[in-house]
């Protein structure tokens, strides 16, 4: 089994799991864990989410620019 932790360094953490001893994330905060081939599907998925935004993003530009060029062509035309 793989384990990702995702987190802020933390010698102590580092220490304690090195040694074997258990740990609390309770006392340690902002950790993310993964298990097995989970954070690189939350790393693909993640990617997917900035690229579609980028996608939708860059068609809004488009469609208002349209619009607008639409609307300066009737104002100088009429």
């Amino acid at each position: 089994m793989k384990i990702t932790i995702i987190g802020p360094d933390d010698s102590k953490l580092l220490e304690s799991f090195l040694n074997g001893k258990p740990v609390s994330f309770a006392e340690h905060k902002g950790y993310k864990i993964f298990v097995d081939d989970a954070y690189e599907k939350e790393k693909k998925l993640k990617r997917m989410n900035e690229s579609a935004f980028g996608w939708t993003t860059s068609i809004c530009v488009s469609v208002v620019t349209a619009i607008l060029t639409t609307i300066v062509w009737y104002i100088a035309l009429r």
